[in-house]
């Protein structure tokens, strides 16, 4: 009797969670199987890290901003934790208000570029030499010459004018941020002002001014510009 009532009496063994919930034990196995893969892809990841700011370099060093700025992106959500992609994805952004910031970049991956850019620096005006940069599709090159061409009063309009044909042939590139394009669209629009002021007896700078404001939008300034140059052109036609 006094057997049979020790038995019922006893104690049975805790239960531990893991005994009652089969979701916590799946749960468990399942994040210990998410971190061993991540573990055994870090050697996978960091390769592929160092591909994309390396395919990011070689588009960087040749002007293409938004391609790199894809890759540098990518590799920013391989290794969150790294820098190097978040500040190369800014440094291209920067890099097209002025190419100068990637000059160790260039000296590295493209001299040749490096050294049109030196020779735009150089205190003198080639208006010739800066048609043919934006000819050839380099017109953040031939700004830097022709902001020199225009500074402290030195700009008449020829200078005036092309450097507003540089910003504006430079806000159609496809190789720079949608959001940047405006910016340059303005400083085009600035420079065809400046070429009027320099010289109100030629169409040139009142045709850019017409053009100009139509791909802005501003149908308050293109009538403006517009009647000035039918001005113009009626007056001239007198004489």
């Amino acid at each position: 009797m006094n057997d049979r009532f020790l038995h019922l009496n006893r104690k049975k063994p805790a239960r531990t969670p893991l005994d009652f919930s089969p979701i916590i034990r799946a749960f468990l196995l399942v994040a210990a199987a998410i971190i061993l893969i991540y573990v055994a892809t870090i050697p996978w990841r960091n390769y592929v890290f160092s591909n994309l700011i390396k395919k990011g370099d070689e588009l960087l060093s040749n002007l293409n901003y938004t391609e790199a700025y894809v890759n540098y992106e990518k590799a920013k959500l391989l290794a969150p934790a790294r820098s190097e992609a978040k500040e190369k994805m800014d440094l291209a952004q920067k890099a097209v208000g002025d190419l100068r910031l990637i000059r160790d970049l260039l000296a590295e991956k493209n001299p040749d570029l490096l050294q049109m850019i030196e020779n735009a620096e150089q205190k003198s005006c080639d208006i010739e030499k800066d048609q043919k940069l934006i000819d050839n599709n380099y017109p953040q090159i031939a700004i830097i010459n022709l902001e020199f061409c225009t500074a402290d009063d030195r700009g008449d309009l020829q200078s005036w004018s092309q450097l507003g044909v540089a910003y504006l042939r430079y806000s159609e590139s496809d190789k720079i941020f949608k959001e940047q394009k405006p910016e340059l669209r303005q400083k085009a629009r600035d420079a065809f002002e400046q070429a009027y002021y320099a010289d109100p007896t030629q169409k040139l700078a009142l045709e850019n001014l017409v053009k100009i404001n139509q791909i802005i939008g501003d149908d308050e300034k293109v009538d403006y510009w517009q009647k000035l140059l039918d001005n113009l052109v009626r007056f001239q036609n007198i004489e």
